[in-house]
């Protein structure tokens, strides 16, 4: 208790009560200058429109006194929405309007001042703006009826149109739906035709019989040509006796036999052979083979026979195959001399007036495409050191030698005749089929016990022939079938031919 307070006559208080109420009223002084300070800086921000208004003469015009009252009211609605203005808030706007009461004074009288007149042409410029305004009004009315109108009107046509493409597209649904009931009828009656014009001969038969050096044509053979109604892919085939011609047809027949297969040196095949078959991937069309018999046969003796027989077998087909054996060297040229003859033959047998007029070219048009197979061939496919295809082989082949004498042009001359009939070329070459013991029996030997190249070498060969040869036509684009063939080829090449 010794350090207790004892006020006993309140003077503590009464000092207490003193310095409170002096910090009281210099807060409320220092309350008071800050919002003062704050308030006449945010009504100055708000007023600066207001000044520069009355300063650029905005209010001098008719009404302007009005457009100054809506400026004031907008700076007095502006000033309510400052926050945190303080106690001096009404006080300070009080005194700005004060200070603006001369200023709406001045508008006031400039606005009285403005002549009778001038309200005039004022009222009348406002009369006009509202008859502009009312005019633009009725112009984007009636522009907007247009657009209505227009979006109806493509709104129609849109219809129309839609209902124009669905009425095609039904149109052409039905017509696709009639085409596909009239292509499968047509195709079952094709089908039919086709299985009744298709020919399954079991065996070849002698189409064009060579007897006593006399070709002459085989016509039961040709009924039975004649007999075929689908389109005709024709392959022939020739070259020198016993090379193996007849080995090679056998394959694209499908068969192990068929055409004879020769086993002495003599000749088997005698005039020209047809075996006519369905092909194995043409759908609808008859693969005619022709086997003829080897050329320079020594028991024959007649060059010329040889010839007519070349000839035919070149007529006759739309791929023509020259069977020989080894390499294509000289000798192997020379031996195609029937080709150097061929134009003269056609010539001299077809138009004897004109056998003097260079026509060969008509020719090239409906020849056959050429195809060497070389069997036996034991060389290396090289050239300059560099591996060779079998085709640049055969081209390579065609090369001519320059010169004029008389060695160069017989070196040339059936190279230029190759070069010039058969503008389509193609070449392959066969190794040794077997050993020596077996070539005499390759119709009845195990593909196994035959060489896995040759066999290979057989496969490619048949694959080509089946997916390249194309359907025998005529000058001017005409696809031959039996009938036409029999008709037309027969009469016209063959006819003058055999005579």
């Amino acid at each position: 208790m010794e350090h207790s307070f004892k006020d006993d006559e309140q003077e503590f208080q009464r000092k207490l009560v003193v310095a409170i109420e002096e910090r009281k009223q210099a807060f409320m002084l220092q309350n008071e200058a800050a919002s003062v300070s704050y308030c006449q800086a945010e009504l100055e921000k708000l007023t600066e429109p207001l000044k520069e208004s009355v300063s650029s003469g905005v209010f001098s015009v008719p009404g302007g006194h009005s457009l100054y009252l809506e400026a004031k009211k907008k700076v007095e609605q502006g000033y309510e929405q400052v926050p945190r203005k303080g106690v001096k808030a009404k006080e300070i706007l009080k005194s700005f309007l004060k200070s603006q009461a001369t200023v709406e004074k001045s508008i006031l009288q400039s606005d009285k001042a403005l002549t009778d007149g001038q309200r005039a042409i004022a009222a009348e410029q406002t009369k006009k703006e509202v008859a502009e305004k009312e005019r633009e009004l009725l112009r984007q009315k009636q522009k907007e009826q247009e657009q209505v109108m227009e979006a109806q009107e493509r709104s129609f046509r849109e219809n129309i149109a839609k209902l124009q493409e669905k009425m095609e597209r039904e149109r052409e649904t039905l017509l696709r739906e009639q085409e596909k009931m009239l292509e499968h009828k047509l195709k079952r009656q094709k089908n039919t035709l086709d299985m009744a014009s298709e020919i399954h001969m079991l065996d070849p038969m002698c189409l064009i019989e060579n007897t006593e050096d006399q070709l002459v044509i085989n016509q039961q053979a040709l009924g039975i040509l004649s007999a075929i109604q689908q389109p005709v892919v024709v392959v022939a085939i020739v070259g020198l006796y016993r090379t193996g011609k007849s080995y090679l047809m056998n394959k694209l027949a499908g068969k192990k036999t068929g055409f004879s297969l020769g086993s002495t040196v003599q000749s088997h095949t005698k005039g020209i052979w047809m075996w006519c078959v369905p092909h194995p991937q043409k759908s609808g069309h008859t693969l005619v083979l022709l086997d003829t018999e080897g050329l320079e046969d020594v028991e024959k003796g007649d060059n010329q026979n040889d010839c007519w027989i070349f000839a035919l077998a070149v007529l006759l087909s739309s791929t023509f195959i020259y069977n020989s054996i080894g390499t294509i060297n000289q000798q192997a040229m020379d031996q195609l001399h029937y080709v150097t003859e061929l134009t003269d033959l056609i010539k001299s047998k077809s138009s004897p007036e004109q056998s003097g007029v260079d026509d060969s070219a008509n020719f090239v048009g409906f020849f056959p495409t050429f195809v060497w197979a070389l069997r036996d061939f034991s060389l290396e496919l090289e050239a300059n050191g560099k591996s060779i295809t079998a085709d640049e082989y055969l081209e390579h082949s065609l090369t001519l030698k320059k010169g004029s004498d008389k060695k160069s042009e017989n070196f040339n001359k059936p190279r230029l005749c190759i070069r010039k009939f058969f503008p389509k070329r193609k070449c392959f070459v066969f190794d040794r089929p077997a050993q020596r013991k077996y070539l005499s029996k390759l119709e009845t030997i195990r593909e196994e016990e035959l060489s896995g190249e040759f066999v290979e070498q057989v496969a490619e060969f048949t694959s080509y022939i089946f997916t390249y040869s194309n359907v025998k036509t005529l000058s001017g684009g005409i696809i031959v079938n039996g009938p036409r063939k029999s008709s037309l080829v027969l009469p016209i090449w063959a006819s003058h031919l055999l005579l």
